[in-house]
């Protein structure tokens, strides 16, 4: 029979939350999505065409492509084995539109 020793439910508990804390680290740092090339290139477009005479759109953003992101990944020591560019578009509807 194992002997009970003061504190050892605890140490479990603790032992099993930071389990859990790093499954759920490891799997959101593997299972990242990131905004692909072409992302808002729309809205650059449509500012450019409405406005221009004004010096050509510099955009805070970076997107990449498929395999630009899969080499700097590789490059700090990640291992890249499914990586995948989809559509996913988002209504910006009305007036406030870009709010989101």
């Amino acid at each position: 029979m194992r002997s009970l020793k003061y504190g050892s439910f605890e140490e479990d508990r603790r032992r099993y939350r930071l389990q859990n804390h790093l499954y759920s680290s490891i799997y959101n740092v593997t299972n990242s999505r990131f905004g692909g090339q072409g992302n808002v290139a729309t809205i650059v477009d449509a500012l450019e065409a409405e406005i221009p005479d004004a010096h050509p759109v510099r955009t805070p953003w970076y997107f990449p492509s498929l395999g630009e992101y899969a080499s700097l990944l590789e490059s700090n020591g990640f291992e890249v084995t499914y990586a995948r560019l989809f559509d996913r578009p988002t209504t910006l509807s009305g007036y406030t539109g870009l709010e989101r």
